[in-house]
């Protein structure tokens, strides 16, 4: 189960917000640079939130191991896998047939394949979206914040 700690920034009808904390692993990580979890912006994570955590708690979320390699793989390889199937397909199938260039036939069909199989992931990864076994989910609270009430009276105060 891939776990990771974030901090409660909204509980409303519409569910709850989290902010993850960037961890140890996040400074040899080569990819640091242009990732926002490292970075100056935080990003904000819609999670089940079935432990009743509140606004300001620190949270360990969770997403199953099954269900990221899932999601990864719909993410990366399906499209490039398609791209490279496209390209074969056009080189030996497609350019004997028509008997054009098969490197113009090749990058024609292999960037049709992957511009189809971008849309095929961006529809299954909405719907896999919609499944909760796809969508992290607070499993322990570390730390009760201030919560919602005393958080707003503070700030009126200050």
């Amino acid at each position: 189960m891939a776990t990771e700690h974030a901090t409660v920034t909204q509980v409303n009808n519409e569910g709850t917000w989290v902010e993850a904390t960037p961890s140890a692993a996040c400074e040899g990580c080569a990819s640091r640079a242009s990732c926002n979890a490292a970075g100056e912006e935080k990003n904000s994570v819609q999670v089940i939130n079935r432990l009743g955590a509140d606004e300001g708690d620190t949270v360990v979320i969770s997403i199953e191991t099954g269900s990221l390699l899932k999601a990864l793989f719909l993410l990366y390889m399906v499209p490039i896998l398609a791209l490279m199937v496209g390209a074969c397909v056009g080189n030996w199938l497609i350019a004997p047939m028509v008997e054009k260039d098969p490197s113009a036939i090749s990058a024609a069909t292999g960037f049709l394949c992957f511009f189809a199989a971008v849309w095929f992931t961006k529809i299954r990864a909405n719907q896999m979206g919609a499944c909760d076994s796809y969508r992290p989910r607070i499993t322990r609270i570390i730390r009760h914040g201030p919560g919602p009430a005393l958080a707003a009276s503070r700030e009126s105060n200050g």
